[in-house]
């Protein structure tokens, strides 16, 4: 299409009355091909020449369309070339009359016209802020008007699915604003009104927040009458069944609805005292969102944003009461494949900080509800580790109300449930550990190199599948030591209350499993400072539990854990013996004399783990009872082994070390 020679004469031909509207329209689009003319500076002879020709063609020579025809090609293009204009000063001069022809085309016009005039007016209002504080207000009234009629507007769609048979009208109002319902506007080729826009709404919110942040005073006169139009909008509960020719209108309802709630919680600290009375309200009705909205991962995330929001302030005292709603998965997530694989982490972050405030009031079946949750998604390794700790103190934060709960007999025993169900999660993780642990010290000792590597050729596979991503080793390492010791620290509680709850012996041995694994994920902690302190955190963990419960626990690990201690006392105690009346040194034989009182209960077992250790004991304790001065803690110790070693038949030991079985063999048939 050629550009246009002659703007003056091209324009005055543009509002000929008697111009057909083909022409018209097809003179239009010649305008808006052309329009990178306003980018030059040709811009304001432009603007002088068809300003005046568009605001006529938009206020009178054509109307408001409801039907996708001609006249409503015409106003929308030339309601696109006023969108296109360069907000430059050479625009200043027209901003307050684009503005008023914007805000009657949105008040008036159908949807497709009027999205575009909320970008206009938004753009303007943006860019020429300082002059136009006056103009504001108009399109305050506008967005007060459509949520007025925001709940006729959702009878009007959905009580009323009969296909229009008539021409479509604009909404009419009367002077009290009650809305004329009619048929919905669902066929082919019609238009909604733009105050009775869904869309509308939606585009709306921000509109408002961006004016109330630039004209402060506007606020104090708008806010009362505006909020309360807002919340009522929001409670709107929308159709039970919703038609297959509705869905769209239905997700643009929730669309709309879920935008207000975000201006809502965005006034929540700033307007405290406007929206304090209507607490109970937002906070129901972002919860029946939660459970009527669509499965899309842009709303219910903004829907979880606004409940964040909620949750910093003390509005989040009207969510205590809905919080069974809220721990159904499908509610705080949905149904489809993207919101729960996207929306999990955020979503458990917030219950579980709704269940850390609520926890002295919930009952115990509730308590339940909530350990099975957060167990399973401190299991689920589709979940980042630092959602399994948030997962693993939540748990904790459960142990007292829990212990609390048990007032009497009953009460008493399923609280005893709960609390080996918190075990067993923390027991299971710690075993999951053990395994993933060597294989995280190894890729260290390698490099990053590989782990690199790896990412990079399974990031393909895990973009398909929407698995999470590979994180850094050093990070991985990092999440893994920060879940250990929330785990480590938690057990303590955990076997405090199962303690003095009194529960059966069984539950020493699911106890048993922090000693099996637990000691194994140790091997984390490689510096002097973190060892230490993880240490001294597992030795309280053993000195919280009764002497009973405590020796129990150890009769089931008697072979592993008699192992380390014998190898740690030869290795690095034997030499506290040349001081025999010196604490450390009665300590020592105190423990020989544990271990090798154990060899006559299970002969079989402990040969195995005696048979290197023998042989140095020997060794060290003859050199030693014939060279130090006070050899009696030396003799002390042959003489506790050799009086064990009698009652038994070391077999294993007898063949692999000539010398020791013949003084063995001595011992025996002169004991």
């Amino acid at each position: 299409m050629s550009p246009i020679q002659n703007f003056e004469q091209h324009s005055r031909q543009l509002v000929e009355p008697d111009l057909p509207i083909q022409s018209r329209l097809q003179m239009a689009m010649e305008v808006r091909d052309s329009l990178e003319i306003a980018h030059t500076a040709e811009y304001l002879n432009f603007l002088k020449c068809y300003f005046r020709a568009f605001s006529v063609i938009l206020l009178q020579i054509t109307k408001p369309q409801f039907i996708d025809n001609p006249e409503h090609k015409l106003r929308n293009i030339v309601v696109e070339i006023l969108n296109r204009l360069p907000h430059s000063e050479v625009l200043r001069p027209f901003v307050q009359d684009l503005l008023k022809v914007a805000m009657q085309v949105l008040t008036t016009d159908n949807e497709e016209n009027g999205l575009i005039c909320i970008r206009i007016i938004f753009d303007l209002l943006r860019n020429f802020r300082p002059s136009l504080e006056n103009e504001v207000q108009p399109f305050l009234d506008f967005v007060c008007k459509i949520y007025h009629n925001f709940k006729s507007t959702v009878s009007h769609f959905f009580d009323n699915v009969t296909p229009p048979v008539e021409d479509i009208k604009p909404m009419e109002t009367s002077s009290s604003d009650q809305v004329i319902t009619g048929t919905a506007f669902v066929g082919n080729g019609h238009l909604n009104p733009s105050n009775r826009s869904f869309k509308i709404v939606t585009e709306s919110p921000l509109v408002v927040m961006f004016l109330f942040q630039l004209y402060s005073r506007l606020v104090q006169t708008n806010i009362p009458h505006l909020l309360p139009l807002m919340v009522a909008a929001i409670s709107v509960p929308g159709p039970d069944k919703v038609p297959s020719n509705l869905k769209s209108h239905f997700i643009e309802l929730k669309g709309a609805q879920v935008k207000t709630v975000s201006f809502l919680t965005y006034l929540l600290k700033s307007f405290a005292d406007y929206i304090r009375p209507h607490e109970e309200s937002i906070c129901k009705s972002i919860v029946n969102l939660l459970v009527t909205c669509s499965d899309s991962v842009s709303i219910r995330k903004e829907l979880l944003v606004a409940l964040k929001h909620v949750l910093g302030t003390d509005f989040k005292r009207g969510l205590f009461p809905l919080i069974d709603t809220l721990l159904e998965e499908r509610v705080l997530v949905g149904t489809g494949r993207a919101c729960y694989e996207t929306l999990r982490p955020l979503a458990y972050s917030l219950l579980a900080e709704i269940v850390h405030h609520v926890r002295s009031d919930l009952s115990l079946s509730q308590l339940s509800r909530i350990i099975y949750l957060f167990s399973s998604n401190m299991h689920d390794a589709s979940l980042s580790l630092s959602i399994h700790t948030t997962c693993a103190r939540l748990m904790l934060n459960l142990v007292e109300p829990i212990f609390e709960k048990g007032v009497d007999q009953p009460s008493m025993d399923e609280a005893r449930i709960l609390l080996g169900r918190i075990l067993d999660a923390f027991v299971g993780k710690f075993s999951t550990f053990k395994r993933t642990i060597p294989q995280l010290l190894e890729e260290g000792e390698e490099g990053n190199e590989r782990a690199t590597l790896r990412s990079k050729l399974e990031l393909p596979v895990q973009a398909v599948l929407n698995l999470q991503v590979p994180v850094e080793h050093s990070k991985e390492v990092s999440d893994c030591k920060n879940l250990i010791k929330t785990l480590v620290m938690g057990m303590k509680t955990i076997i405090w209350s199962i303690t003095h709850a009194h529960l059966p012996r069984s539950q020493v041995w699911k106890a048993s499993g922090v000693l099996k694994s637990g000691v194994h994920c140790l091997a984390l902690f490689k510096e002097k400072d973190e060892e230490r302190d993880m240490l001294n955190l597992f030795s309280q963990i053993l000195a919280i539990m009764e002497p009973r419960d405590l020796m129990d626990m150890f009769s089931l690990l008697y072979r592993p854990f008699a192992d380390v201690l014998v190898n740690f006392l030869v290795s690095s105690k034997l030499d506290v013996l040349k001081h025999p009346d010196s604490p450390a040194a009665k300590l020592v034989l105190h423990l020989f004399r544990f271990i090798f009182g154990a060899v006559a209960k299970a002969p079989a077992d402990f040969e195995r783990i005696l048979q290197p250790h023998v042989p140095v004991i020997m060794e060290v304790g003859m050199k030693n009872a014939t060279e130090v001065e006070k050899p009696l803690g030396y003799m002390q110790l042959l003489r506790t082994m050799f009086k064990a070693l009698a009652g038994c038949k070391f077999e294993l030991l007898l063949e692999t070390d000539p010398y020791v079985a013949t003084l063995l063999k001595y011992v025996i048939d002169n004991a």
